[in-house]
């Protein structure tokens, strides 16, 4: 997982196979540890909180596995554009119907 500014994420999924074969989305029980530089949430959502690379350690049932991380470009500040920041605002309150 590379993670490229502030404001960027990534989704992790977990995926356990049952006893009759079927595959089941396992995230919210897997145990997710997350590296010093990003946070993790139950759910699996990865998100910078400095620059740096490790692994996130995740396990379930006995089975462990570690997911390689990284994160570029934390500190950097990226200008306030219209189109991506206050374009969207504006058409959530419905503020561009003419």
């Amino acid at each position: 997982v590379e993670l490229s500014g502030p404001f960027a994420y990534a989704q992790l999924l977990v995926t356990a196979t049952l006893d009759t074969g079927e595959a089941v989305d396992a995230t919210r029980i897997a145990r997710l540890a997350a590296p010093k530089f990003a946070t993790v949430t139950p759910g699996g959502l990865v998100r910078p909180a400095a620059d740096g690379s490790g692994d996130v350690a995740v396990s379930l049932g006995g089975q462990s596995a570690s997911v390689p991380v990284s994160a570029t470009g934390f500190a950097t500040e990226k200008p306030v554009s219209f189109v991506t920041d206050v374009q969207p605002v504006l058409s959530k309150l419905g503020c561009n119907a003419g």
